[in-house]
C-alpha cells in the first residue's frame, strides 16, 4: 500500500471514529528554507522592493529608539501625495472599497499617503519560533484553531497557503505582551456632535507572548481588562476577556461587573456579532479589533496579494497627544485626515463568507492583512443584500524598546457605518502606552474584577 493510500485509509478511519482531523499547514523543507533570505523575510514577507520602489526593501525594521524625537524619520516625513474624490480614479487599484466609499461620500475627505517605512521587527526568540512554526505549526478544528503541540509564539504561518492561516497570523500576531493605556471611545452620528461613549483604563496581558510566562495554559492568547471612568452613568463598570488559540475547545470568555448589581457575571453572549458595549451598537464584538475571536462561522478564501494603502507607523495618532489628542482627531463625518498616516503595503486579501447553516450580521467580509508582521488589517463588511455596510481600519505603531525587544502596539479600531451614517473610534489613546509588569492570574481574574471596578 502506497503513502497516498495509507493517508486516505487513515482519513476514512478517523472520520468514522468521529475524530476531527487537523488542517495540515506546515510547509515543505524547501519552502521553509526560503525564509530569512535576501528575497523573503523571516516572517514570510517579500523582502524586496516593489517594481517602482514605492514599497522599499525590508532592511531589518526598527530595532532601537531614535536619538531624539525631532530626529525621528517618522516625525519629519511629509505626505508624498493626497487622494481625494477628485483624483481617486488615478489610485483606484490601491484603495479598498471602504476607502473609495468614504472618498465618494465626503468631498472634503482625503487620504494622505506617506513614504512606506517597513519598521516591523521582533525579538530573536520570536524569529526563531517563527522559523520552527514554518516547518511544524498546523491548524486544528477545520482551521479554527492552532495546534498547541506544534505551534509556538511567533508568526504561525509565515508562508500562508489559505485564508484561515492568514487570519491566524493576524489573530496570533506578535505584540507588546503587557501594557496599560487610558483611552476613549467616540461615537459620531451623521450631522451630530461627537459623543464620548466611554473613557476606559485598559490593561492587556498576552501570556502567549511572555517568554517568562508562568501560566500553565499555553493556549491562552490574551487577557484584556477594561475599567470605565466616564461617563458618569457607566463609571465603575468593568470588563474582562480571555482569548485562546484553540477557541472551539476554549471559547472566548468574558465577564462583566455592573456597580448597580454589585456582582461579576459571566457574559458568554459577548462574542461574534453581538453588539459591543459602550459603542452605541455600531460594532459587533468581533469587529473590535477589525476581527477577533473564532473564525468558525466563516469560510475564508485567500484571494492573493495586492498593494493597498494601510494605516502604518501611526506615531502621531497613537502616541503624540499634543498633536493628535481626541479634540483634534474626532470631528464631524470622519476622523481628522491630518492625524492619519497611510502607507502603501503588500497585503493578503481574504474573502470571508458565512458558512451554510451559520448566521452573522455581516455575511461577507473582505480582509486586507499586511504582510509585514501581519499587524495591519482593514476590512470591507457587507450586509445580506451584498451592499457595503461598514469598513474598519486598525492603526499600528512600532515600539522599538519593549521589555523583550521591539514590539508592535495597537489598541484602536476605526469603523465607519455607511447605512447609519456614523463612525466610531474605539480605544483612542489618551495617555500613550505604559509597559507594566506581567499580570498574575490573580490580578486579571473574575475575582479581582469587582474590587477594581467598585466606585
Amino acid at each position: 500500500m502506497n503513502t497516498l493510500q495509507l493517508r486516505s485509509l487513515f482519513a476514512i478511519s478517523a472520520i468514522g471514529a468521529g475524530l476531527q482531523l487537523p488542517a495540515m499547514a506546515a510547509v515543505s523543507e524547501a519552502d521553509a528554507a526560503k525564509l530569512a533570505t535576501a528575497d523573503v523575510t523571516w516572517f514570510g514577507a517579500d523582502a524586496r522592493a516593489n517594481a517602482d520602489g514605492s514599497i522599499p526593501a525590508w532592511t531589518g525594521g526598527t530595532t532601537k529608539s531614535p536619538a531624539a524625537k525631532d530626529a525621528s524619520a517618522l516625525d519629519n516625513d511629509k505626505p508624498l501625495y493626497s487622494i481625494t474624490a477628485a483624483n481617486m480614479a488615478q489610485y483606484a487599484d490601491k484603495l479598498t472599497e471602504g476607502q473609495k466609499a468614504l472618498l465618494k461620500r465626503f468631498p472634503d475627505y482625503r487620504i494622505d499617503v506617506y513614504p512606506t517605512r517597513r519598521t516591523f521587527a521582533a525579538s530573536k526568540w520570536i524569529e526563531n519560533n517563527t522559523l520552527k512554526n514554518a516547518r511544524h505549526c498546523t491548524t486544528i478544528d477545520d482551521g479554527n484553531g492552532l495546534d498547541p503541540k506544534t505551534c509556538l509564539p511567533g508568526v504561525p504561518f509565515p508562508l500562508p497557503k489559505n485564508g484561515k492561516e492568514v487570519i491566524w497570523d493576524y489573530l496570533a500576531r506578535t505584540r507588546l505582551y503587557s501594557f496599560a493605556t487610558r483611552s476613549k471611545n467616540w461615537l459620531v452620528e451623521a450631522s451630530s456632535k461627537p459623543i464620548m461613549s466611554g473613557e476606559v483604563e485598559d490593561t492587556v496581558y498576552a501570556p502567549y507572548y511572555d517568554p517568562k510566562r508562568g501560566d500553565s495554559d499555553a493556549t491562552l492568547l490574551s487577557k484584556f481588562q477594561a475599567y470605565t471612568m466616564a461617563p458618569s452613568r457607566s463609571a465603575g463598570e468593568a470588563y474582562l476577556q480571555y482569548q485562546y488559540t484553540d477557541p472551539q475547545a476554549k471559547p472566548t470568555k468574558a465577564w462583566q461587573y455592573i456597580p448597580g448589581q454589585r456582582r461579576v457575571r459571566l457574559a458568554p453572549e459577548l462574542t461574534f456579532d453581538t453588539p459591543a458595549p459602550n459603542v452605541g451598537g455600531v460594532a459587533t464584538m468581533d469587529q473590535l479589533e477589525v476581527f477577533q475571536g473564532s473564525p468558525e462561522r466563516y469560510d475564508m478564501k485567500l484571494i492573493g496579494k495586492q498593494e493597498k494603502l494601510v494605516l502604518n507607523n501611526n506615531h502621531k495618532l497613537m502616541l503624540d497627544k499634543s498633536a493628535c489628542g481626541s479634540e483634534k482627531v474626532v470631528q464631524p463625518n470622519f476622523l481628522n485626515p491630518s492625524c492619519m498616516r497611510w502607507e502603501l503595503q503588500r497585503v493578503y486579501v481574504v474573502e470571508a463568507t458565512v458558512k451554510q447553516g451559520k448566521r452573522h450580521l455581516l455575511p461577507k467580509r473582505v480582509f486586507y492583512v499586511g504582510e509585514d508582521g501581519y499587524q495591519n488589517i482593514s476590512s470591507d463588511d457587507y450586509d445580506a443584500a451584498g451592499k457595503l455596510y461598514r469598513t474598519t481600519f486598525r492603526p499600528t505603531v512600532m515600539l522599538p524598546d519593549g521589555p523583550d525587544g521591539p514590539a508592535p502596539f495597537s489598541v484602536t479600531t476605526l469603523l465607519y457605518d455607511f447605512v447609519r451614517g456614523a463612525y466610531l473610534a474605539v480605544a483612542l489613546p489618551e495617555s500613550g502606552v505604559r509597559a507594566v509588569p506581567a499580570q498574575t492570574s490573580r490580578e486579571m481574574s473574575p475575582d479581582s474584577l469587582a474590587a477594581t471596578g467598585v466606585r
